[in-house]
């Protein structure tokens, strides 16, 4: 949990220290009282993942506000996606399970 925009920055800042490239593409968006639903994609390089290459992970963002300022941010993704597919043992174990899972 962060809390407070300084400590937001300095979270922000350590997180994209080895990123060569992120881009978010929106995909949807719904609007009720003080909440937003967002659904994106992200394209993410990243030195530590995947030997540094291009992959896609899609999720999304479930925002609360207050006087039109964020006051609750949370993401949602599948952490395979991002992470464990990346990795030489846990990436064949994962795709296995999803290639069973798909099946049944």
């Amino acid at each position: 949990q962060i809390q407070g925009r300084l400590a937001l920055l300095n979270y922000l800042a350590h997180g994209y220290e080895r990123v060569i490239q992120c881009q978010f593409t929106p995909v949807a968006a719904i609007e009720q009282w003080d909440m937003s639903h967002l659904s994106w994609r992200m394209a993410l390089q990243h030195q530590a993942i995947g030997r540094g290459k291009a992959f896609v992970v899609e999720g999304c963002s479930l925002l609360q506000w207050h006087d039109s300022q964020i006051i609750a941010h949370r993401d949602y993704y599948d952490v395979t996606d991002m992470v464990y597919q990346h990795l030489p043992v846990l990436g064949w174990v994962t795709t296995k399970i999803k290639q069973k899972m798909a099946q049944a």
